[in-house]
């Protein structure tokens, strides 16, 4: 049911369907803390849905700091957890990052700083919530 509301809300945007889905991680040790990475699941949802294909997930770093253990203003003002790509993929491509939450935008930002690498025709971005 998440994956078809991001679907209509692209469609609702006039967004072009993007050739590649991305999916954020969390850090290792958040995996082992918390063990479910609902936005991976949800982006792997609308790969499927969409008949595209799920690119290697952005990863963190090891030892990153949660946003959560971050204040407001810091979360906007600087992103301590570094991301990066497993392998270079999604080169002119048009890329959608799904996240199942956005909250200051610093993860989604960090997330497009990381494709650029690669050289993505564009880049866009949506979460549930």
């Amino acid at each position: 049911a998440m994956a078809s509301a991001i679907i209509a809300q692209l469609i609702q945007f006039n967004w072009p369907i993007p050739d590649s889905i991305v999916a954020l991680r969390r850090s290792p040790i958040r995996r082992w803390i918390g063990g479910k990475e609902p936005a991976v699941q949800l982006a792997k949802e609308v790969a499927n849905q969409l008949g595209r294909p799920l690119i290697t997930p952005i990863r963190s770093e090891e030892g990153a700091l949660p946003q959560r253990a971050l204040r407001y203003s810091q979360r906007k003002e600087e992103r301590r957890e570094r991301l990066f790509l497993s392998k270079r993929e999604g080169g002119d491509q048009t890329l959608l990052i799904v996240d199942d939450l956005i909250v200051t935008g610093a993860t989604v930002r960090e997330a497009a700083r990381a494709l650029q690498a690669v050289g993505p025709t564009k880049i866009y971005a949506m979460a549930f919530c």
